[in-house]
């Protein structure tokens, strides 16, 4: 007997498990994108281990870790870790170019379009069972 889809926990198409996840993604990017301009500021002395910055950016990875874990409920490993990855690394990509002004060059451009793509495909390809 086939599984009902409809009634699967881990199909890819869940959309609770895509709402963690996505919230999961946006925290984990700015909890990671504060950390390094705290970090760059302040240096490893404890005044950064104390920062009102270091706290919020270390608070975002565990609210992200969280979601996470809330998303992997709904979405199998797959489908979530590569996604999550791959975003990540289009944001930190994007986000190195249009704040702090990195000029990515066409070889990295390609690389955030064949990331993009590999996102799109393992989030929408069809699973079995």
């Amino acid at each position: 007997m086939k599984p009902d889809v409809e009634h699967n926990p881990h199909r890819a198409g869940d959309p609770a498990g895509w709402g963690n996840l996505l919230v999961a993604i946006a925290l984990l990017n700015g909890g990671n994108l504060l950390l390094d301009e705290v970090a760059k500021h302040s240096g490893i002395t404890l005044s950064l281990f104390l920062s009102p910055g270091f706290i919020v950016a270390i608070a975002c990875l565990g609210l992200a870790f969280f979601f996470y874990v809330r998303a992997l409920a709904k979405l199998p490993l797959a489908v979530a870790y590569p996604v999550m990855v791959g975003i990540s690394m289009i944001v930190v990509a994007a986000a190195n170019h249009f704040w702090q002004h990195i000029k990515l060059d066409i070889v990295q451009l390609a690389g955030v379009f064949t990331l993009f793509i590999g996102v799109v495909l393992i989030s929408t390809a069809r699973r079995n069972g």
